[in-house]
């Protein structure tokens, strides 16, 4: 069994921006590079990943930018990131305002976030903040966090599950 975590939108984003392994790289597109209004991003995000077992596949990063949307697996931006050292790092750019993340390692680089029987997950997760909630998925008001304009966000998440 699988469990979806791309939308179609963000299946086609994620496309569009599987990186070469280079450290630190940017996990923007121009697509996402600009706000609505056509104003230049303003807060910087920086993750540090740890807790992968292997090299395979990448990492694929969802962020969410309300409640609704983490709720709803809508990512206002997604990516993936290929692995570049120990530890990985992944840096973007995004508007001021509220965000959560949510994170896997995808091994076998399909898109999908793999689960067992009884959806047990079999590929490596983790969400902003640091949340680790055991037998349930991270909520909204656990990840979220604040960019302040002009700010760097920085933090390390350390994956969970998959035989944890």
């Amino acid at each position: 069994m699988t469990q979806r975590f791309l939308t179609r939108s963000a299946a086609a984003a994620l496309a569009a921006f599987v990186l070469a392994p280079l450290a630190p790289q940017p996990l923007v597109s121009a697509a996402f590079a600009l706000t609505e209004d056509g104003a230049s991003p303003t807060a910087r995000v920086q993750l540090t990943i740890e807790g992968y077992d292997n090299r395979d596949g990448h990492i694929w990063i969802g962020v969410y930018a309300s409640e609704a949307d983490w709720d709803a697996g809508e990512e206002a931006f997604a990516g993936s990131k290929a692995f570049n050292g120990e530890p990985l790092v992944a840096e973007f750019e995004l508007d001021a305002g509220e965000y959560a993340i949510r994170l896997f390692h995808d091994e076998d680089a399909d898109g999908d976030f793999d689960t067992g029987m009884f959806g047990i997950p079999a590929e490596r997760y983790g969400f902003s903040n640091g949340v680790r909630p055991r037998f349930r998925g991270a909520r909204w008001d656990e990840a979220v966090f604040t960019l302040e304009a002009g700010a760097t966000h920085a933090e390390t998440i350390d994956l969970q599950g998959a035989m944890d």
